[in-house]
């Protein structure tokens, strides 16, 4: 007989969302960036760098100056920009950086490494309020 408490992370991970990658827009729209993998990975250690002291404490992000952490914030490398940002201005969510760090990497990986190269948004924090994104000049947060 198999332990239940063994296959919960399974269960876990199963239901978890990854991220939405973006697909290019039609011709008649404004174009997205094409990204390139090594600066957007650059970019998330510029967060991290930043975030280093409080790597794994839990903040509290919002648009209020009385939050742990005051967001929209971005981070570039080149022509890759890392973007945290809530869902709508009035609402706050805590998570930690090491959270948002790990949701950073899947997006490079899962929508700048493979193509069309494009980046793409996560929500992120218990109640999905946090919006994380990877995006190139002026494509962000549409």
């Amino acid at each position: 007989m198999v332990n239940p408490l063994l296959i919960l992370p399974l269960l876990n991970s199963s239901l978890a969302a990854g991220p939405f990658c973006w697909h290019q827009d039609p011709h008649s729209q404004p174009q997205r960036v094409t990204l390139d993998y090594r600066q957007c990975r650059a970019a998330i250690t510029d967060l991290k760098i930043s975030a280093r002291q409080a790597l794994r404490t839990p903040l509290t992000f919002g648009r209020s100056s009385d939050v742990g952490f005051e967001v929209p914030k971005t981070w570039d490398h080149g022509k890759c920009h890392v973007t945290i940002d809530m869902t709508r201005s009035d609402v706050m969510e805590t998570t930690t950086f090491a959270t948002i760090l790990e949701q950073a990497i899947d997006i490079n990986l899962a929508c700048v490494s493979k193509p069309p190269f494009l980046g793409g948004e996560v929500s992120v924090g218990d109640h999905h309020l946090i919006k994380l994104s990877i995006h190139g000049d002026g494509t962000g947060m549409l």
